[in-house]
C-alpha cells in the first residue's frame, strides 16, 4: 500500500544567495578588470578588440557578462511570463559575453546580427529584471541601476566604472527570496 502526501507548494527552494552575490562581485571586478586595461592601454592600442591588449579587454569584459548573466539566473523571483522577460536578460548577456569571447579567436568583429541578438533581448531583460527585482529582491535604486545596464554601457565614457557598480548594488542588496504563489 503506498500514501501520498498532498502538501500544497506554495514557494520554491531560495536561490543561493552566496553563490548569487559572487557571481555579481566576478562581474564588477572583471568589468573593473577590463576598464583599467582599456585606461592603461589607451585607445588606439584596446580599438582592435583581435590582439593584444584589445583582444584582452575584450576577454575580460565577456566574462564578466557571463558572470552577470549567471547572477541573474540564480536571482529570477519570479515565475510564468514574468520569468521569460526576466530569462531574456541572461540569455541577452550571455550571447554578449560569449560574443566578446569569440572575437579575439576569430579575429573578428561579429556581424550586425549577433550583435543585436545579444542586445534587444538585454536590454528588454535588464529593465525587465530591474522591475521585477525590486521589492522582491533588492531596493528600487539597484533595480533603477540594473535597468540602466545598457544605456550605461553605449551612453558613458569610461563605462567600466559604473557598469561594475550596477554589479556591486546587485551584490551587496540582493535579498535571498524563493518564488512565491503570488510571484508566478
Amino acid at each position: 500500500m503506498t500514501t501520498t502526501l498532498d502538501i500544497p507548494h506554495t514557494s520554491t527552494p531560495a536561490p543561493r544567495p552566496l553563490l548569487a552575490r559572487g557571481t555579481a562581485v566576478a562581474a564588477a571586478v572583471l568589468l573593473l578588470g577590463g576598464g583599467t586595461v582599456a585606461i592603461l592601454a589607451g585607445s588606439e592600442q584596446v580599438g582592435d578588440h583581435t590582439q593584444g591588449l584589445g583582444a584582452l579587454s575584450e576577454i575580460v569584459t565577456g566574462l564578466a557578462f557571463l558572470a552577470a548573466a549567471f547572477c541573474l539566473v540564480l536571482q529570477r523571483p519570479v515565475r510564468g511570463w514574468r520569468a521569460w522577460l526576466w530569462s531574456l536578460a541572461p540569455f541577452g548577456l550571455t550571447v554578449g559575453g560569449l560574443t566578446m569571447l569569440a572575437v579575439p579567436v576569430l579575429g573578428q568583429e561579429p556581424p550586425g546580427w549577433l550583435f543585436l541578438l545579444g542586445v534587444v533581448p538585454s536590454f528588454v531583460g535588464l529593465v525587465a529584471a530591474g522591475v521585477l527585482g525590486t521589492r522582491r529582491l533588492w531596493p528600487w535604486w539597484t533595480g533603477v541601476a540594473v535597468a540602466l545596464f545598457l544605456p550605461i554601457m553605449f551612453a558613458l565614457p569610461f563605462n567600466s566604472v559604473p557598469m561594475a557598480g550596477v554589479w556591486v548594488c546587485v551584490a551587496l542588496t540582493a535579498r535571498a527570496r524563493g518564488v512565491s504563489a503570488a510571484a508566478r
